[in-house]
Order: C-alpha cells, then sequence, then structure tokens
C-alpha cells in the first residue's frame, strides 16, 4: 500500500499518528479552564488595584463590595485549579451525598 493511501485511510477511520481525539478535546477542555481561572485572578487583581493596602485603611462601601467579588473570584480560580489538579470537586463544594461517599459527615 502506498503512503497517499495508507494516510488515507487513517484519516477516514480516525486512526494513526495525531488522530487521538479525545485526548486533544480533554487537553483543550483543561487549557481553557485554566486560562478562565486565570482571568478571574486578573479580574480580581483589576477590582482591588486601587485599594488602600496599610493596616488601618479605610475603604469605602464599595471598595468593601469590590474586596468581597474579588475574593469570590479568587476562590472560584483556586477551585478551577485544584478540580484540574486532582479530578475532584473541592471539599467545600461537595454536597452533603458526595461528603457521604468520601466518608465526611455533613455538618448541620
Amino acid at each position: 500500500m502506498t503512503d497517499l493511501w495508507r494516510r488515507l485511510l487513517a484519516a477516514l477511520t480516525h486512526s494513526g499518528p495525531g488522530y487521538d481525539l479525545p485526548a486533544q478535546m480533554e487537553t483543550d477542555l483543561r487549557a481553557t479552564l485554566a486560562a478562565l481561572a486565570d482571568r478571574y485572578d486578573e479580574m480580581a487583581e483589576r477590582l482591588t488595584a486601587g485599594h488602600p493596602t496599610t493596616f488601618y485603611a479605610r475603604f469605602t462601601v464599595a471598595q468593601e463590595r469590590q474586596a468581597e467579588r474579588a475574593h469570590t473570584l479568587r476562590r472560584a480560580a483556586a477551585d478551577l485549579r485544584e478540580a484540574l489538579r486532582t479530578g475532584r470537586i473541592p471539599h467545600d463544594l461537595m454536597t452533603d451525598a458526595e461528603l457521604e461517599q468520601h466518608g465526611t459527615r455533613a455538618t448541620d
């Protein structure tokens, strides 16, 4: 069989080098989620960029809300990275059934 026919057959059957589509899709998904976590961190930095950094600084109500949103965004980014690293949902986001499955009782 000539090389042309071998490559054509590999392309039609999605086999051969470079045709591992599920692995490529998972790699693309992981890269997208990592980029999303990076964007969350960037947005959190922009929200708190002009805030005072001294210990006894006074914050306006708007700055306090921005700081709370920035904390939420940073936590979401950390949760995404933990899920990518471990392959499991972070402990504080698990439902009661998932906690019981892993041997941790849900607290009331």
